[in-house]
């Protein structure tokens, strides 16, 4: 049995055995022995006492009086043995009218995307907000010396205690709209932890959320139940209503497609409780470019729609997809896209010249872009050069060549190595890929960019496997476990070159080594098809040649498109040691320059990505703030789907009966909130029973005497 805190109730009265107040018909006993038992005495009037009628009539009301009380005594007794059997419990909150002491109390605003749904004239958090305020005003709730947090899922906090009420309700005012998407869990964390803190013994914690399930993802008893002593108490502003209309981030996206090229993308449309049928319009860099049609859509639903984003100009660009339609949430009908339309890089295939060479650079040339691909679809664009006879064009190699691979030309021009070298050292990665020619000559005038030293041909008895020379490089080279080499090159690495993959004979079949900010890497093999099957089964090497040149393209990142919260590390073209900032267009934020309050750092910048929107990221010291980066950040699809959590649910996540969930402050009324929870009122129905068996039986005995007296 558990203890009964002394007060009010504000709950719901219910009964473990409610079958046996079938019991209470037993109380029809007494009232029917007290009828039929009831005297009817004869009327004689006797006249030497007739002065005594009028002192009679008293004495007979006043034990009229005492036999009713009597009989509802014994009625109650019947009625509380029944209660006490059948187990009285109730579920809610207790409160106690008595007088508070100094407490710590933090106020915990949701302010997730969700809360900015509309019901009536007032959102989710503003309701919210309001309903802190009125907590505040309530100066009898913390009295002088209590301590006061206000704070939001993902604003920053203050870090100071406030005591002035004054300057809580500063803080209430100073929260805006919600435009974040963070699980509140979050913030209870960090109430919990700052409440941990608090020399006040009192300590509450006051929650105002809308109760979905996204809001409360991540918590857990095990989470919060161990915490401080807290009383919680979880104020529901949410509505059961869903008249939201919402939209999906993109699918099918290219972020990077070649200048002039458009493209078709889908999104997702959904419905709440009402049907929804309007428009979808595109915007590219802020520009209205297109709208598209969306047929009824029934309630509770959802229909893919696809759009097209127009051919765009080469740079970057931010844009959106806008549901045209009103609802009760704005924050989820868009969807933000940051691409930059770009030509697809070049891959510089060098040779000499020679026969040998120039079948090998064709072969190299048809496994990175296929002549039957389509030009949109195209990652890479191959420009072909003869080494021998003279440098490298110029126009034919920089910032945007992503790979160089030399097709078996062990003699270039001297100026033409000049120039790779010093590609390779400022960031270039180079591929050497040997044949015939390269295995005949052990010198060469690569210099220091050959990261092997070579002795000749090795002509193997059998065919030869390539395996990957460490265990955390089996994956990578699992795809030439089936290809078969019938010559190789026998080479040595050297300089603090080492070996990635290895012959089946333990020979080095690839070796990679740094060189400045750069790489170099040697294949010990040909692709022509009499060294063995690579050749004519280009599925590993080709793959392989595309990794090489894929990777090379994430040394410049200039767009993301990520969900809210997800780490997004964008790395311009440019360098600078200037200060940046995001130019957002946010949802109801217009245009607006936020400081990342830093300089760029050689591994990029880590932008922000906890709201939703698009941004532009630009160098502040540029006089034509010519963007360097861009990138858009969606919501989570579970954070406006309009999915609730139970109440009970909530209050487990806590200690037991510390939590409690209402609807609005005035709940609280003035009394404070003890617990919450299941408590058994059997001890209350025993006690009751008592009293009431102490009353019946000095009734019972005061009316004996009385007919004692009167016999």
């Amino acid at each position: 049995m558990r203890g009964m805190p002394a007060g009010l109730l504000l709950a719901d009265l219910t009964f473990l055995s409610p079958g046996l107040w079938w019991g209470a018909l037993a109380c029809a006993a007494p009232i029917i022995i007290h009828l039929v038992m009831r005297q009817r005495p004869r009327r004689q009037l006797f006249p030497a006492i007739r002065f005594l009628i009028q002192s009679q009539r008293a004495s007979v009301r006043q034990h009229r009086l005492r036999n009713w009380l009597l009989l509802l005594a014994r009625v109650a007794l019947i009625l509380a043995l029944v209660a006490a059997l059948a187990r009285p419990i109730v579920r809610g909150a207790w409160v106690s009218p008595v007088g508070r002491a100094e407490t710590a109390a933090v106020l915990l605003i949701d302010d997730s995307a969700s809360m900015g749904y509309r019901f009536g004239q007032q959102t989710r958090s503003a309701r919210a907000v309001a309903q802190a305020q009125a907590l505040v005003r309530d100066a009898s709730r913390f009295p002088p010396g209590s301590s006061l947090l206000a704070l939001s899922a993902s604003q920053s906090m203050p870090a100071e205690w406030q005591t002035s009420l004054n300057r809580v309700q500063e803080r209430l005012d100073a929260m805006g709209e919600p435009l974040f998407d963070r699980p509140l869990t979050a913030g209870v964390d960090v109430a919990l932890s700052r409440l941990a803190e608090s020399p006040l013994s009192n300590k509450e914690l006051y929650v105002f959320t809308d109760m979905t399930v996204h809001a409360w993802a991540g918590a857990s008893s095990r989470r919060w139940s161990d915490g401080p002593a807290v009383r919680v108490h979880v104020f529901d502003v949410g509505d059961p209503e869903d008249r939201n209309v919402r939209i999906t981030a993109l699918r099918g996206l290219n972020a990077g497609p070649p200048p002039r090229t458009p493209q078709r993308v889908a999104v997702t449309v959904s419905t709440g409780d009402e049907p929804a049928h309007d428009r979808l319009e595109v915007t590219i860099d802020e520009h209205a470019v297109g709208r598209s049609d969306v047929a009824r859509i029934a309630p509770r639903s959802a229909e893919d729609v696809t759009v097209t984003i127009p051919s765009l100009e080469p740079g970057l660009h931010v844009g959106a997809v806008r549901w045209l339609g009103r609802d009760s949430l704005s924050f989820d009908d868009v969807a933000y896209f940051a691409i930059d339309a770009r030509e697809p890089p070049d891959v510089l295939v060098l040779s000499d010249g020679s026969a040998v060479s120039e079948t090998e650079a064709r072969r190299i040339a048809a496994m990175l872009c296929p002549p039957t691909l389509p030009p949109d679809r195209r990652r890479f664009i191959v420009n072909r050069q003869n080494v021998a006879a003279s440098a490298i064009a110029a126009n034919k190699i920089g910032r945007h060549t992503a790979l160089a691979v030399v097709a078996d030309a062990p003699r270039p021009h001297a100026a033409a190595a000049r120039m790779l070298e010093e590609w390779v050292r400022g960031g270039g990665h180079a591929l050497f890929v040997a044949g015939p020619r390269s295995a005949a000559s052990k010198e060469h005038g690569w210099g220091a960019l050959l990261p092997v030293a070579l002795d000749g041909v090795l002509a193997p008895t059998g065919p030869l496997r390539i395996a990957a020379a460490e265990p955390s490089d089996a994956e990578r080279f699992a795809m030439f476990r089936d290809a078969a080499v019938d010559r190789a090159v026998r080479c040595r690495p050297i300089g603090g070159a080492r070996t990635i993959a290895r012959f089946s004979d333990g020979g080095a079949a690839m070796v990679d080594a740094a060189v400045g900010k750069g790489t170099s890497q040697f294949w010990a093999f040909s692709l022509s098809p009499d060294w063995g099957d690579l050749g004519v089964r280009a599925g590993p090497a080709m793959m392989l040649l595309h990794q090489l040149a894929g990777s090379a393209l994430q040394v410049s990142r200039r767009v993301g498109n990520v969900v809210c919260g997800d780490a997004l590390t964008l790395i311009p073209e440019t360098a600078t040691s200037a200060a940046l900032s995001v130019v957002g267009n946010v949802i109801g934020g217009g245009r607006r320059e936020i400081p990342l309050g830093g300089a760029r750092l050689r591994g990029g910048i880590s932008v922000p990505t906890s709201m939703a929107g698009a941004y532009r990221v630009v160098d502040p010291v540029d006089a034509q703030k010519l963007p360097i980066g861009a990138y858009a950040v969606a919501l989570h699809a579970e954070e406006t789907d309009g999915r609730r959590i139970p109440p009970e649910r909530v209050c487990g996540f806590f200690a037991p009966d510390a939590a409690v969930v209402m609807r609005d402050v005035a709940d609280l009324s003035q009394p404070t909130l003890e617990a919450a929870g299941d408590r058994d009122l059997f001890g209350l129905a025993l006690a009751l029973l008592l009293a009431l068996v102490l009353a019946e039986w000095g009734l019972a005995n005061r009316r004996a005497g009385r007919v004692s007296m009167g016999t």
